[in-house]
């Protein structure tokens, strides 16, 4: 009959086990998220300048930034009537009430600023193409005024 001794394992050898446990983790869930979230490909441009993708080039011939008065000004000289002047809307954020005709994703009493972009888009393919404006491009901030 064997006896099987107690073999003790030192507080050492737990603490490296754990640090390469966590080690281990950590550089899978780094992994993961590369793997899940790729990072996006960032190009800046310029008035005048042409973004070219595989099939089409977009080329930013005017871009003007309106605080919400100016925007109110300039659809007004357009002929366009404004919608929170028409409509009934409502910030989504906020409890509906019972007599908005529908919600809008920025708040309008917020001085909000809208971005007027002008773009010439060019078939660079033998291709029939069909883009809506989310498959070209999105703008994240706004136009950057400073000088580089």
């Amino acid at each position: 009959m064997k006896v099987m001794k107690n073999k003790k394992i030192s507080v050492n050898k737990i603490s490296a086990g754990l640090m390469i446990g966590v080690i281990l983790v950590m550089v899978i869930r780094i992994v993961y998220v590369n793997i899940t979230y790729p990072s996006t490909d960032m190009k800046i441009i310029k008035n005048s300048d042409t973004l070219y993708k595989k099939d089409y080039s977009v080329k930013v011939l005017s871009a003007t930034d309106y605080t919400r008065d100016e925007w109110s000004d300039r659809i007004g000289q357009l002929g366009i009537l404004h919608e929170e002047n028409v409509y009934n809307i409502q910030y989504y954020k906020e409890e509906k009430a019972s007599d908005t005709q529908y919600q809008v994703l920025y708040n309008p009493r917020d001085n909000y600023s809208v971005i007027e972009l002008e773009l010439e888009i060019t078939n660079t393919s033998d291709k029939e193409l069909y883009l809506e404006m989310s498959d070209l491009f999105n703008l994240e901030q706004g136009i950057n005024t400073t000088p580089e």
